[in-house]
């Protein structure tokens, strides 16, 4: 019975000492060791011994106790022990050292206090600090001799601070990812704090920028798109000016969650909270996010917009370097110049700023004393080698005298950047805005073929009188439901959304009849096209609309919403569009047509158009795909040239643009013909390309004019070598007759059933 109660208390004995007492601290005469552990005061943290998931080694380390498991810290991250058996203890002189199973030293605080009156303890922030005692007085506070938050591993915490240098071009790192999820070793991805000319937060993936903030303002870091839901939460940094360092601390406004960041070995980003619904850790904020967050991607001046195909464009007044790598989806060369600045040239050639809203600014600042706007652009203008500023109230000025580089456009947050231009290229971008509407038309063109091509398929048929044409559309495409969208509404309906047709809710008026602007009853804008009864259009007419228009979906070309058919009233609904459409920029150029189900180019009987833009052989009834070609054509011309097809005069020799055009082209005098705005010597051979496109566009034979799909090509600069042109039609004055009937002589000898003009 004695040797059995022995036993007892030396069991006893040995479960406290060694394996089932609580620690809370270490001391020069009790180490820690598996499986001991350190729990802070309030129990949510520990110390101990840990091995990561797949992974054969052990480490020493901290993790938030009874949640799912998340490492923190981790002391010997470079130097694992192969097993349990290590050592956590305090030396004699108050150094911290993990000792392994053959007692060799593999981490060590490096701290030497020479006092035997010292502990290691482990604080509900997370933070392991080793203590000194100074004094036998209990209200006396240890000092600190070394705190774990000074040496972060992968990890931010609440309460974390940290001192550094604030020296220009100097990286300071906060922490380091893993190299993978089972070893905590570090990785290649460094968080810390980049000083060049104002404080960013960067992520540099082995020394090379990977990711950066944009510049602290003392409230936020302004390069984040949505500014108040940011990695700035809780973070403060203070500029010490006076001995020429910063503090950085991480101090959430609740207190109360569980915070923390933590870099992963992807290199990225995240802001975690412990969520107790869900008993999980969950990402408040996470960075980079999109491929424009990854520094550099459009290169040095390119800019990104993750919401646009491609993400990467030049900015304004910018070319691509590398023109076959940026097709390609390669961007990093980025973008050079297109006029030089001119810098100190007499007013009115004087560079100017073009002012980008809602973006990331460049890294590489360089911040001025000027704390007021205009004197930040005086001071950037005056200088040479200033390439742009941007103003912000707590920051004061920036400026930029390197390639800007990481530029990033934001739907939202962000500040102004104010580029420097050469005076040239502060105009609205001619060559852009002619490629744009180009582009745009060739689409309709492009588009308006395949609706031919659709209408012989359907077989829709277009003879008969009025009154059947009426029935059969009543029978054939209401009662057959032929056309299920767009809806039905009634006059009354029409006539309450546009009160009552009111003449100041006038749009327009065109050859169909005018048009008017309303609102349903659910608030929604719309453009009613109300049939005139002395357009000379009717049923036919307003059948091949709706058929169009309906079975058409395009993003350059306006929806039609519905129709009306209520007695002799016959109306169309369309999106109303704010800023006007295409054709307000071509002239209010526009043109219907009507086509039966066996005209495959063949005549037509009715002829419907705008004079100036109908092919010869369509104004003789004959049609074809070549037709659209040769009103493309015309279109060209104008954009180029800047003036209409009709605004021709005896003076000029010429009876239409095509002929003025053709006589300058023979003559060698094509770049007259430019428009002036657009006359820039750096693109002049692109506008000459085109100007010799749209005269091939506009010859007088069909067969002569090349298709749809080579004049792309041709814009395109795929072909590379173009055929000369030929004579257009409508080039020459009739000298005999007066001014009317020259301009209409030209059309003279065409025997038309029906020519109407809108």
């Amino acid at each position: 019975m004695v040797c059995v109660y022995s036993l007892f208390l030396f069991l006893l004995y040995f479960c406290s000492s060694y394996i089932c007492s609580a620690i809370d601290n270490i001391t020069p005469t009790q180490p820690l060791q598996h499986p001991q552990s350190l729990v802070s005061k309030n129990g949510t943290l520990k110390l101990g011994f840990f091995s990561p998931p797949n992974s054969p080694n052990y480490y020493m380390g901290i993790w938030f106790n009874k949640l799912v498991m998340a490492v923190v810290w981790v002391a010997n991250r470079d130097k694992p022990m192969t097993d349990a058996s290590g050592v956590l203890k305090l030396s004699e002189n108050g150094d911290l050292q993990l000792l392994n199973g053959n007692n060799q030293i593999i981490w060590s605080s490096k701290m030497s206090n020479s006092t035997m009156n010292s502990t290691a303890k482990l604080l509900d922030t997370g933070n392991l600090v080793v203590q000194q005692f100074n004094s036998s007085d209990a209200e006396v506070q240890p000092a600190i001799t070394w705190q774990s938050f000074e040496h972060p591993t992968n990890t931010l915490l609440p309460g974390m601070k940290r001192t550094i240098r604030n020296t220009a071009g100097q990286r300071n790192g906060l922490f380091r990812s893993w190299k993978s999820p089972s070893d905590p070793s570090e990785g290649s991805f460094l968080m810390g704090i980049g000083t060049t000319g104002i404080p960013q937060l960067f992520i540099w993936n082995n020394g090379v920028a990977y990711w950066r903030s944009g510049p602290w303002d003392g409230n936020n870091f302004i390069g984040l798109e949505n500014i108040q839901y940011n990695i700035a939460n809780g973070f403060v940094l203070e500029d010490n000016e006076e001995n020429g360092t910063l503090d950085i601390a991480f101090a959430p406004v609740d207190q109360s969650l569980r915070f923390k960041y933590v870099s992963d070995s992807q290199g990225m980003i995240f802001e975690k909270y412990w969520d107790g619904d869900s008993n999980n850790w969950l990402i408040e904020y996470s960075a980079p996010m999109t491929t424009c967050d990854i520094y550099g991607t459009c290169g040095a001046f390119g800019t990104c917009n993750h919401q646009k195909s491609p993400i990467c464009r030049c900015l304004r007044g910018f070319q691509p370097k590398n023109d076959g790598e940026w097709k390609k989806g390669n961007w990093s060369s980025g973008c050079v110049r297109k006029t030089p600045l001119q810098c100190g040239i007499k007013a009115g050639q004087q560079d100017g700023f073009l002012t980008l809203q809602n973006m990331k600014v460049p890294d590489n600042i360089e911040k001025l004393s000027a704390f007021i706007e205009d004197s930040c652009r005086s001071q950037c203008l005056n200088n040479c080698s200033c390439l742009g500023y941007s103003y912000q109230l707590n920051i004061g000025c920036m400026t930029w005298s390197k390639d800007l580089i990481d530029v990033v456009e934001f739907s939202a947050g962000g500040v102004d950047l104010l580029l420097r231009l050469a005076a040239s290229d502060l105009m609205e971008g001619p060559s852009q805005k002619k490629t744009a509407i180009i582009a745009s038309t060739v689409t309709t063109v492009t588009v308006l073929a395949a609706v031919i091509v659709y209408f012989i398929w359907r077989g829709m048929t277009t003879r008969g009188k009025r009154v059947k044409k009426e029935r059969r559309f009543e029978d054939n495409y209401i009662g057959h439901t032929e056309l299920q969208e767009p809806p039905l509404y009634t006059f009354n309906m029409l006539r309450n959304a546009t009160n009552n047709f009111q003449e100041s809710n006038k749009l327009g008026e065109g050859g169909f009849g005018p048009v008017y602007k309303g609102i349903l009853d659910t608030r929604k804008d719309i453009a009613v096209k109300r049939l005139s009864g002395a357009s000379g259009q009717g049923l036919e007419e307003f059948m091949n609309e709706v058929v169009v228009i309906s079975k058409l979906q395009h993003r350059n070309l306006v929806k039609l919403l519905g129709c009306c058919i209520e007695g002799d009233e016959k109306m169309l609904l369309y999106e109303y569009m704010p800023n006007k459409s295409l054709d307000a920029f071509l002239f209010d150029f526009g043109t219907a047509r009507i086509f039966g189900a066996n005209q495959d180019q063949a005549r037509t009987r009715r002829v419907v158009g705008t004079y100036g833009y109908m092919s010869p052989e369509y104004a003789m009834g004959q049609f074809s795909e070549k037709s659209d070609v040769y009103s493309f054509g015309v279109i060209l011309l104008e954009i180029v040239s800047g003036r209409k097809n009709t605004t021709f005069h005896r003076t000029e020799q010429s009876l239409t643009l095509l002929g003025h055009a053709w006589k300058l082209w023979n003559e060698g005098q094509i770049v007259s013909f430019m428009n002036p705005t657009v006359s820039q010597p750096y693109f002049q051979a692109d506008i000459i390309r085109s100007i010799q496109v749209g005269l091939l566009c506009v010859q007088e034979l069909a067969q002569d004019r090349p298709t749809i799909s080579t004049v792309i090509s041709m814009l395109e600069s795929e072909v590379e070598h173009l055929p000369n042109p030929k004579k257009p039609p409508f080039t020459d004055w009739d000298i005999s007759s007066d001014d009317h009937h020259s301009k209409n002589s030209s059309i003279n000898n065409y025997s038309i059933s029906i020519m109407e003009v809108r």
